[in-house]
């Protein structure tokens, strides 16, 4: 489904964050933060990790409904 597709763009986007490690500065309009790229990655991680226990369940939940719709 489309939560996979979600998975791996997070993932994708979360081991750039995670190479690079550091703070960083960015700044923007209203004036400037700092970034902690790691701290970010890993909380794109976690995100990849939640859209991939529920593509895993929808995928069981599939199988489940296809056994029991051949007993039938």
């Amino acid at each position: 489904g489309q939560e996979g597709r979600y998975k791996t763009a997070l993932q994708l986007v979360a081991i750039v964050f995670l190479l690079v490690h550091y703070d960083y500065p960015v700044t923007y309009y209203a004036g400037e933060a700092v970034v902690n790229f790691n701290l970010v990655g890993m909380i794109m991680l976690y995100m990849s990790l939640v859209f991939s226990l529920i593509s895993a369940w929808k995928y069981f939940r599939g199988f489940i409904d296809a056994v029991y719709r051949r007993e039938a």
